[in-house]
C-alpha cells in the first residue's frame, strides 16, 4: 500500500513529492516536503518516455486551497479529507476505486486573475530511473486578456492504476495563452469581475499605516485590503450584487492574517491559510 506524502510550499517555488512503499516514513503531517527535492523544467521538455495512461477526476480553477500543492493519495479516507479542502463541501467527492487506482493532484496556489490553468500533460518513467515523473503546466493569460479579476486557485486532478514505483513532480510554465483561447465571461464571470475591478480602486497607499484588512466574501478572498479611510458600508455595498445574485457560491475557512503592508502602491494581504 502506498503512503502519501504531501508538499506545501511558497507559490514562487517549483515542488515535489512522492509515495512510497509500505516501508518508507509516516507521511509528513506538518506541510513539509516529505524529503523531496526541487526540480525545474524548462517548457520545451519532452514529456517522459515509458508513458502511462491517466484519466482526469477534476480539473478548474477554484480550488479553496491557496498554497500550491502536489498530491498523491491512495486510501479514501485521505481523498474524501484532501476533496472537502479542495472544494469546500460544495460538491461530493468523485468516485474512485482505490483498490486499482491512486489519486494525482497538482495545484498552482493563488493566482490573482482568471486565465490561469494548472494542466498535467504526463506521467512515465524517465530512461534510467527509479521514479514515476508527473509533468505539469502553469498556463497564464496573455496581456491584456479579459479575465475575472477575482482570485483563483487553479488544479488539476487525475488517477491512474496503483503503481510500484515512487512519483516525481516537475512544473514548466507555459508561455502566455492567447485571449481568443481563453473562454469567455458568462454573467457570473462578469459581474465578478466587475466587481472585482471596483474594489481595486479602494485599494491604494502610500506606507503600511495607510492600509486596512476589510472582512472578505468568496470568490472575492479571506480579506480585502483598502485604503483605512474606506468605509465597510462602501464594500458591503459592492458585494451585495454578488449575494443577491443567482451565482454559485462559496464559503471560505480562513485563518487569522498576519498582516497587511504597503507593496507597490497598493495593500497586500500577509496571506493566511485555510484551514
Amino acid at each position: 500500500m502506498l503512503t502519501v506524502r504531501r508538499a506545501l510550499v511558497t507559490p514562487l517555488l517549483l515542488t515535489f513529492a512522492v509515495a512510497c512503499s509500505n516501508s518508507a516514513p509516516p507521511a509528513s503531517t506538518d506541510g513539509g516536503d516529505g524529503g523531496g527535492i526541487v526540480d525545474t523544467l524548462s517548457p520545451d521538455t519532452t514529456p517522459p518516455p515509458d508513458e502511462i495512461s491517466f484519466e482526469t477526476v477534476d480539473k478548474g480553477a477554484g480550488a479553496r486551497l491557496q498554497q500550491p500543492f502536489n498530491e498523491v493519495i491512495d486510501n479514501d479516507a485521505d481523498w474524501q479529507a484532501f476533496w472537502t479542502k479542495l472544494d469546500n463541501g460544495a460538491r461530493p467527492a468523485p468516485s474512485v476505486d482505490f483498490n486499482t487506482h491512486v489519486v494525482i493532484g497538482v495545484g498552482l496556489g493563488n493566482r490573482f486573475s482568471g486565465g490561469f490553468a494548472a494542466t498535467v500533460v504526463a506521467i512515465g518513467q524517465p530512461a534510467g530511473e527509479q521514479h514515476l515523473l508527473v509533468s505539469y503546466t502553469e498556463t497564464t493569460p496573455g496581456a491584456g486578456c479579459a479575465t475575472t479579476a477575482a482570485v483563483t486557485q487553479p488544479y488539476h486532478i487525475v488517477k491512474v492504476t496503483k503503481q510500484s514505483l515512487p512519483f516525481r513532480f516537475k512544473v514548466s510554465v507555459k508561455p502566455d495563452k492567447p485571449c481568443a483561447e481563453l473562454p469567455p465571461l458568462d454573467a457570473c464571470g462578469k459581474l465578478s469581475a466587475s466587481i472585482s475591478a471596483s474594489l481595486a480602486k479602494l485599494n491604494t497607499c502610500v506606507e503600511d499605516s495607510d492600509c486596512l484588512l476589510q472582512g472578505g466574501d468568496c470568490p472575492f478572498g479571506c480579506y480585502i485590503p483598502t485604503h483605512k479611510d474606506v468605509q465597510r458600508s462602501e464594500i458591503d455595498a459592492l458585494l451585495k450584487p454578488w449575494q443577491d445574485s443567482s451565482c454559485r457560491k462559496c464559503a471560505y475557512g480562513c485563518a487569522a492574517a498576519d498582516k497587511v503592508a504597503c507593496i507597490g502602491g497598493r495593500c497586500e494581504v500577509i496571506q493566511p491559510d485555510l484551514i
